[in-house]
């Protein structure tokens, strides 16, 4: 300890009796934070179009299912337009997925458009 209470240990700083952290270690946990934060709305983009492609199918699937007329989705009440609706759907969430991703992270974005554009130059 000095003469004026502050004792510097690694990069934290003990201040009367208090612990404070140093610039350095609060824009490290704030950079830290980001990044969390971004990949967390990334997974949630992605996630949120895999259950409203894949929802519908399964659940007409399952009604489909445990109907007792055999299996045929007409005789259940299921228009087998709406059926193939689902099915589709299904197939719709993988060209889905790089717009997910263009809307969670800037940088894909900005490729992305590139690409679409036909802009083939680096940088």
């Amino acid at each position: 300890m000095t003469g004026c209470g502050h004792v510097l240990q690694g990069s934290t700083e003990y201040v009367g009796g208090r612990t404070t952290k140093s610039h350095q270690q609060q824009q490290r946990q704030q950079h830290q934070e980001n990044r969390a934060r971004k990949s967390l709305r990334t997974i949630t983009s992605i996630l949120g179009a895999f259950v409203f492609c894949w929802t519908p199918w399964h659940v007409l699937s399952l009604v489909i299912g445990f109907c007792s007329g055999g299996g045929e989705s007409a005789s259940c009440g299921v228009p087998p337009a709406l059926y193939d609706l689902s099915y589709w759907l299904c197939y719709l969430n993988s060209p889905i997925n790089p717009f997910c991703y263009a809307l969670a992270n800037e940088q894909f974005k900005k490729t992305f458009v590139r690409i679409l554009c036909l802009d083939w130059r680096r940088g």
